[in-house]
């Protein structure tokens, strides 16, 4: 693997293992061009102390090995202590409309030497910002006036660039609607049904009736809580869905009781008024464990 591109496949692993200041996250957050389906917002300097997410790094170092040095000492980037917030964005269920914001402290020169290593490396520009070419599929460029790297196709990390620059319009609701969820905890999300990205529920009669989903993980000393916000169009809607959900999580527990997985159920409340939803839990660091074990994550 090359160097430049184990720096985003580091930062992307990250974002999937867990979470500068929210204020700094919701900067970052700011640059996502509008006409997005999907915004997920992590704050890493928020929980880099907490344990489950000193585990996660540590593991993250072991099983590059060698590499994972390598790649520090070439590129001058350790995630463990540069990287301070992620945000991912997303146009439709295609993993080509990805768009990937990293924000922390980078050393460009370091980095850039260590691009121009790849055979298909090409350095450009656009509208004057640097931007970085690996091949078709992969562009990258550090954003002009921030400590922001973004990383997608050429025409979403374009339309960052033009946000930047103020020529570009931002995803303001969505937006919003994550840097909300992100005051809960260190991960906020938000997600707009009414595109592909809603295609999984449209096949239901209840919940196609959801209009957007947004929600928070977030870890405290030996807890980790999480929460999930659904919207329907239709009040009767939410409550037949709420009455079903009540039901069969007591259906589990009962069921399954003596078992941990039941205290997992135990652990979801449900609530909400009018036409939202709302789903929280507060699991203990054991149930972490198992949680991110039916991920096939060990720690």
């Amino acid at each position: 693997m090359h160097a430049i591109r184990r720096l985003f496949i580091v930062l992307l692993v990250l974002a999937g293992t867990a979470a500068s200041s929210a204020a700094s996250t919701e900067s970052t957050a700011r640059l996502v061009p509008s006409g997005q389906q999907l915004i997920i917002a992590v704050d890493v300097t928020r929980i880099r102390a907490e344990p489950l997410f000193v585990r996660a790094l540590a593991a993250l170092e072991q099983s590059g090995g060698p590499k994972f040095k390598e790649f520090v000492a070439k590129t001058g980037f350790d995630p463990k202590k540069d990287l301070h917030s992620i945000v991912l964005a997303m146009q439709s269920d295609n993993d080509s409309d990805l768009v990937m914001l990293f924000e922390g402290r980078f050393d460009l020169a370091k980095i850039r030497s260590a691009a121009k290593a790849e055979k298909t490396f090409k350095k450009s520009s656009y509208k004057g910002n640097e931007v970085w070419l690996f091949d078709t599929d992969t562009v990258a460029a550090p954003i002009k006036g921030t400590n922001v790297l973004v990383l997608g196709k050429a025409g979403g990390v374009n339309n960052v660039i033009d946000v930047r620059r103020g020529r570009g319009a931002s995803s303001s609701v969505l937006r919003g609607l994550a840097v909300k969820q992100l005051k809960k905890g260190a991960l906020g999300f938000a997600m707009l049904t009414s595109g592909s990205l809603g295609n999984g529920l449209k096949n239901d009669p209840k919940l196609s009736d959801v209009r957007r989903v947004s929600g928070f993980m977030g870890l405290g000393g030996q807890k980790f809580s999480a929460g999930v916000d659904v919207t329907f169009r239709r009040k009767a809607v939410r409550n037949q869905v709420f009455a079903m959900a009540d039901a069969k999580i007591r259906e589990t527990v009962q069921k399954q009781a003596g078992d941990p997985v039941a205290d997992l159920f135990r652990a979801v409340r449900l609530g909400g008024t009018g036409e939202n939803l709302e789903v929280r839990a507060d699991f203990t660091q054991a149930q972490d464990k198992m949680i991110l074990g039916l991920f096939g994550v060990k720690l």
